[in-house]
């Protein structure tokens, strides 16, 4: 059977229609998961606001930043458990809403959601288990190419400056290659996510499968989207952040609040874009 050739930009077109028409839910799901992220920053927010103004490159941290990060990292490793849960099913609600409409959102109750944001959860787990896999693989690739172009060496033992141009034209094309896989299974993870929100086992891999012929555009189609986002977000962060970060705690924490939110927009585009490949493309979602 041929494959279904599917049209990246108008997919990511319906999408965007899709999440303005649903709007009000988009908004309120926005609203909690700010909340969320707020309550799971909270004891964090003492070095995490300085570091979004203070923070150079060149300059790195300082020691007590560093030390007050170690600090938590426990409980950023723990924290981390809870918060997918919460993170994760507002994406569920959204993920059924976006094609069946807000009727179905909730179909089936609390319990229902509590199963279908469970299996997101460890699809969650699955996909950063691929991410490893996938750096693993790509990190022995690069070490070949290093060893037989030379460019280890000039990794280890810097010489001519004229030789980095070398490793550049490696070391460019690899991280590209590198994100745009890592987008890809994100991308791969959100039809899993719809299957899931459906109550259909979706596993990556069968995302992938299902997604044959299609792929390579859809992520270039959504890298391009989150590159105008995610431009649009710093900007705003770099106009807004100084003055949020100079204000009294509670304008600091409504300011937090509404940069959280803005940051949010992007996920729900993905969802959408996501679970719109699974309809048309899964047999046992379409329709």
């Amino acid at each position: 059977m041929p494959d279904t050739r599917i049209s990246a930009i108008g997919t990511l077109s319906e999408a965007l229609s899709i999440v303005w028409q649903g709007r009000q839910l988009v908004l309120l799901l926005i609203a909690f998961l700010s909340v969320v992220s707020l309550i799971y920053m909270w004891p964090m927010l003492d070095w995490y606001v300085p570091l979004m103004t203070d923070f150079s490159p060149e300059a790195g941290l300082d020691p007590a930043t560093t030390q007050q990060i170690m600090d938590d990292m426990s409980y950023l490793f723990v924290g981390l458990i809870p918060f997918l849960f919460f993170l994760s099913a507002p994406f569920v609600i959204w993920s059924r809403a976006s094609i069946g409409g807000t009727g179905v959102a909730m179909e089936g109750g609390i319990g229902a959601l509590l199963k279908r944001t469970l299996w997101l959860v460890w699809r969650f787990i699955c996909m950063f288990g691929w991410m490893i896999l996938l750096v693993f693989a790509l990190s022995i690739v690069l070490m070949v190419i290093e060893i037989f172009t030379g460019i280890s060496a000039t990794l280890t033992a810097p010489g001519d400056p004229s030789q980095m141009w070398d490793v550049l034209l490696v070391m460019i094309p690899f991280y590209i290659i590198l994100m745009g896989a890592f987008l890809a299974l994100s991308l791969l993870y959100s039809i899993s996510m719809h299957g899931e929100a459906r109550d259909f086992r979706l596993p990556i891999y069968k995302s992938f499968r299902a997604m044959k012929g299609n792929l390579v555009r859809a992520t270039g189609a959504l890298m391009a989207t989150m590159v105008v986002f995610y431009v649009v977000n710093f900007l705003v962060a770099l106009l807004f952040i100084g003055t949020i970060t100079a204000a009294s705690t509670w304008l600091n924490i409504i300011g937090l609040f509404f940069l959280f939110a803005f940051s949010n927009i992007y996920y729900f585009i993905w969802i959408t874009y996501g679970a719109l490949y699974a309809s048309k493309l899964v047999p046992e979602l379409k329709g």
